[in-house]
């Protein structure tokens, strides 16, 4: 059915980035999971089929689908595993999203309509397709620029497991007017489980914003939401970065990528629409990945621990505790075979 809340008659804008088309939800009232197989739209409207550039499916702040593109109207989404799936007895919504190409099309008003719907499960006799959204018109308009710079960090080949490793940074000039970020995605593109990585922070300008993200979605999607608290970045150049900890993995490659302007949401705060990132001064953007790294061999460090005993101890006493270690392992699990203590006195270890 079409979704509550799906646009009637927003002002869409040339060049913009992931302009919301139309919202569907779809219901599974069965007791079994259910694919979704496939999806068919039709472009709608006083329109023409290159005013649509990208056009995506989300969930939310997350990015379902790549890109797919309009001919004769028509535009589809397909995979054999599932585009989405729907628990038992429950319901997802989705949105239709897309580029705007940048000029010629102001003007022209345009929507989505749901036109066929694949599914592993039998669609409901009630549903009448298609479902048609509402028509949109695209306006003329100087947006914000959010501009990547050409080097993304790190560039190392090879990392250590550690805490608080930056897995993706670079600076991005903010044009025109300051921006809302409401969401920003990075793709995991190395060989490395899921759970090697955890624990991701997104810092701007080197203060944490939203909540971690615990690992890479089952897409290999890392996607911070921030849309319930935007983050307002004002013009000028704004350092971003994503921080993890590497707990395994070892001989593994790992690597983040922001593979394309969707997957940074940031929006004009005055004209209230996503701006399209570009790269390198303006430039079409392009994916900004950080260098593909080998997880080195597994570690162990080891630290006083915090119970460790700090207090005198009496001549002739027995069996007395002098010292508590904590030894972790990253990277790998680690078999200790040997432990070698020393003793640090101010005269000879002849008492002991």
């Amino acid at each position: 059915m079409l979704a509550a809340g799906s646009p009637v008659n927003v002002a869409l804008v040339q060049g913009q980035a992931i302009g919301e088309l139309a919202r569907f939800t779809l219901q599974n009232p069965t007791g079994s999971e259910v694919s979704i197989t496939s999806l068919g739209f039709n472009r709608i409207g006083v329109s023409n089929d290159e005013a649509l550039v990208n056009v995506y499916l989300y969930e939310g702040a997350t990015r379902l689908t790549d890109s797919a593109s309009v001919s004769n109207t028509a535009f589809n989404f397909n995979d054999s595993s599932g585009v989405i799936k729907i628990p038992a007895g429950g319901s997802k919504t989705i949105s239709v999203r897309a580029d705007i190409k940048s000029s010629g099309v102001s003007g022209q008003q345009i929507g989505a309509s749901l036109v066929s719907v694949g599914t592993t499960a039998t669609l409901d006799t009630s549903v009448k397709l298609p479902i048609v959204g509402g028509i949109q018109t695209i306006s003329a308009a100087t947006l914000a620029t959010v501009d990547f710079n050409s080097s993304t960090s790190p560039s190392a080949s090879s990392v250590d497991p550690q805490n608080d490793y930056v897995v993706w940074q670079n600076t991005a000039s903010i044009g025109n007017r300051a921006v809302n970020l409401e969401t920003f995605t990075l793709e995991a593109l190395g060989s490395n489980d899921a759970d090697d990585v955890r624990s991701f922070r997104l810092y701007v300008d080197g203060v944490q914003i939203g909540s971690a993200v615990n690992q890479a979605n089952a897409d290999d999607m890392v996607v911070f939401d921030l849309s319930a608290s935007p983050k307002r970045l004002e013009t000028g150049g704004r350092v971003i970065k994503v921080v993890a900890d590497i707990v395994g993995g070892s001989g593994e490659t790992m690597q983040y990528s922001l593979r394309r302007a969707s997957d940074i949401r940031a929006v004009d705060t005055e004209l209230n629409q996503p701006v399209l990132a570009t790269y390198n001064s303006l430039t079409a953007f392009s994916a900004r990945s950080a260098t593909s790294a080998t997880i080195a061999s597994g570690t162990v460090s080891v630290t006083k621990a915090a119970s460790s005993p700090n207090s005198n101890v009496s001549l002739n006493a027995s069996n007395v505790k002098w010292a508590t270690f904590e030894m972790r392992s990253s990277g790998e699990n680690v078999k200790v075979t040997s432990l070698n203590v020393n003793a640090v006195t101010s005269t000879s270890v002849d008492g002991l």
